[in-house]
């Protein structure tokens, strides 16, 4: 049976990738419980060794739902300290989940600043590929175009935005709003594509309509179709 995908988040202000922590306890056992099964596990790790419990961090991810959740995270030198104590895991898996040779030479090392202060929110996704294009999509509804980077790699895009109402405010009473309820969702977000093949850097489209961004990108190791 194949396991599920283990969440991660690379947080800007940090500097580093976080991994949720249940997702990783459920890639390196058999349990149909993962979130149970790491709740029962912390309890006992505090009293254990409360040091590595103090190591975790909480961010927010997104759910099955489609819904985003503080949710239990931890870096990477500290997911395999905890994998280590958790028993009869799996621990030559944790180099399917945590690391991707594609990325970079060193697989725990940080990624590229961004040069954002803070990243509350995953951007979610579309990947696929026609003929010798792939192509990136995602929602970005209420985002200024000059608010989003996209940075483009040989093997990798990523990219980052901003989501803010002070975009929105046309008004000196905008800033006045009794809120009876308040759920829009005001941040900065992020997201690294991996990608399968080599794309041609300088020949990248990007396209904003109707709240939907698209990237087209021009794979290296086949020519485009004849018109």
């Amino acid at each position: 049976m194949e396991k599920p995908p283990v969440r991660h988040l690379f947080d800007l202000k940090a500097g580093k990738d976080y991994f949720s922590i249940a997702d990783v306890v459920g890639y390196v056992t058999d349990t149909v419980d993962a979130r149970n099964y790491w709740k029962v596990l912390k309890n006992r790790l505090k009293k254990s060794s409360p040091e590595l419990v103090t190591k975790c961090n909480q961010l927010k991810m997104v759910s099955k739902d489609g819904k985003y959740y503080l949710t239990d995270v931890a870096d990477a030198e500290t997911i395999l300290q905890i994998a280590e104590v958790v028993p009869g895991a799996n621990i030559a898996v944790l180099n399917d989940c945590l690391r991707s040779p594609e990325e970079t030479e060193n697989p725990l090392s940080t990624r590229q600043d961004l040069e954002k202060e803070e990243s509350e929110m995953q951007l979610l996704v579309d990947v696929y590929q026609k003929d010798v294009f792939i192509f990136i999509e995602a929602m970005v509804a209420g985002v200024l175009l000059e608010n989003i980077s996209i940075s483009v790699f040989p093997k990798k895009v990523i990219i980052s935005g901003k989501r803010s109402n002070e975009d929105f405010k046309s008004s000196p009473e905008d800033s006045q709003k009794e809120y009876l309820r308040q759920e829009l969702l005001w941040t900065n977000f992020s997201r690294t594509i991996l990608l399968p093949h080599k794309i041609q850097i300088d020949k990248v489209e990007k396209i904003q309509e109707h709240g939907r961004l698209i990237i087209k990108l021009l794979k290296t190791d086949n020519s485009p179709p004849n018109s």
